[in-house]
């Protein structure tokens, strides 16, 4: 394999895990919106419906009642986990093709302090 070839194998390879690590990170993300709207509803659930509370709408601070941000709340949360579910799924297949492209190219990682020690560590951590 020439110069030019394994340094594309290497840029490809680092593409997919990029697009892995964006997965990710939007996974991360969402996860702390969803345990924050749930640490929320625990505690509206605890007051009565009639009572006034606010949320922020579009950055506006809206007044409502318990009552109907409760089950707005609800709702953003079964479509952040169904969000995060599809994501879930998305990483799998994104891991299964990094797999499959490192077992296609005969590549084999390395371990980071391996990594450095290979033509001054800018491979990050794929040896070809």
């Amino acid at each position: 394999m020439t110069q030019e070839a394994s340094q594309q194998v290497v840029n490809q390879y680092n593409k997919l895990r990029q697009e892995q690590n964006k997965i990710l990170s939007v996974i991360g993300d969402l996860e702390n919106e969803s345990h924050e709207h749930d640490l929320v509803i625990a505690e509206l659930e605890k007051l009565d419906g009639s009572r006034c509370c606010h949320r922020l709408v579009g950055g506006v601070l809206v007044e409502r009642t318990v009552a109907d941000v409760l089950p707005q709340l609800k709702e953003n949360t079964a479509s952040i986990k169904k969000t995060l579910d599809e994501l879930n799924a998305q990483l799998k297949a994104k891991e299964s093709e990094i797999e499959n492209f490192i077992a296609t190219n005969g590549l084999r990682t390395a371990k980071p302090s391996e990594a450095a020690s290979v033509k001054g560590g800018d491979e990050r951590g794929v040896l070809v």
